[in-house]
């Protein structure tokens, strides 16, 4: 199975503001994206006033969830711990279903992670865009 790239996802691309270095780049390599992406810019947001999706309940849901997401960021970048702790991987994930079922998770699995699981490049972060991933988790 191949990577997939994270510039071609749409909620990266629909980051990059016209006439930033990232647009150029990006739009210089897929051109046929251009047109229906800058269309799609002109669109009221994801559950704004004006769009189908629009809920005067609902709608600020999909606000803060998107904010949630931006705000925690933060704790998934860096450096990873040097001091590492020996666990017994049968102990550890027992307590990660347990803390996934507490809360409430209906279905929990782990599994080895692929290359395949991964983007090829980052894309939805101006910081970052077009940076190779090779850092991965098993």
């Amino acid at each position: 199975m191949k990577q997939y790239d994270e510039r071609d996802v749409m909620f990266a691309r629909m980051n990059y503001k016209e006439g930033s270095e990232n647009y150029f780049d990006y739009y210089n390599k897929n051109p046929e994206m251009k047109e229906i992406d800058d269309s799609l810019r002109e669109l009221p947001s994801m559950g704004g006033e004006g769009s189908v999706m629009f809920d005067k309940v609902n709608s600020p849901m999909v606000d803060a969830a998107f904010k949630y997401l931006s705000d925690i960021r933060k704790f998934s970048e860096g450096t990873p711990a040097k001091d590492k702790i020996d666990v017994n991987p049968a102990e550890i994930t027992e307590k990660i279903k347990g803390l996934a079922k507490f809360y409430n998770a209906k279905l929990v699995g782990i599994t080895e992670m692929k290359d395949y699981h991964y983007y090829s490049h980052r894309g939805r972060h101006e910081e970052n865009y077009g940076e190779e991933i090779n850092n991965k988790h098993k």
